[in-house]
């Protein structure tokens, strides 16, 4: 182990690694380690509700667009780093 590295372990078998993120409030992870249903959750970002909602209509636009400008996301979101 080492500054660099975060090791997953369950029980006493190691499961993941992933390189430690150095910014504060920012965190690494695949979407593989997560069960399915999990990983759908986490791809929903503001930018994959805008396009579904492009793919709708303008209505739909409008909506997600005041929705997502009533919530401060940038502020509360990490940041993704792969």
């Amino acid at each position: 182990m080492s500054e660099r590295v975060v090791e997953i372990y369950q029980g006493t078998t190691l499961v993941a690694t992933h390189v430690r993120c150095t910014q504060p409030g920012q965190w690494r992870t695949r979407l593989d380690d997560y069960p399915p249903d999990k990983a759908q959750y986490l791809m929903r970002t503001p930018a994959y509700c805008r396009q579904i909602a492009a793919k709708i209509g303008p209505a739909t636009v409008h909506v997600v667009e005041t929705l997502l400008s009533e919530r401060p996301w940038t502020a509360c979101a990490p940041s993704r780093a792969s």
